[in-house]
């Protein structure tokens, strides 16, 4: 995973379970978590960015597949 063009450091892990995601946003100030369908996966391998607004519009995150996942997934979907 890679955080493109960023002004600050960023903190990216895996989690494996509900548990480690409520310790993990414990440690910050403020929180979401987003689940993806599978039609917002399906919408990604075709190329779309997912973007989205945080703390009343002050920050930005945009998500997207590199062209190596989208290929690998297109065989899958």
């Amino acid at each position: 995973m890679k955080n493109e063009l960023a002004y600050f450091e960023t903190d990216f892990q895996w989690l494996n379970n509900e548990s480690e995601v409520d310790s993990f946003h414990g440690d910050y100030f403020s929180a979401e978590t987003l689940s993806m369908s599978l039609d917002d996966l399906k919408e990604m391998v075709r190329g779309k960015y997912l973007a989205w607004t945080f703390e009343e519009k002050e920050y930005s995150h945009v998500l997207y597949l590199d062209d190596d996942a989208k290929e690998f997934l297109k065989g899958l979907l």
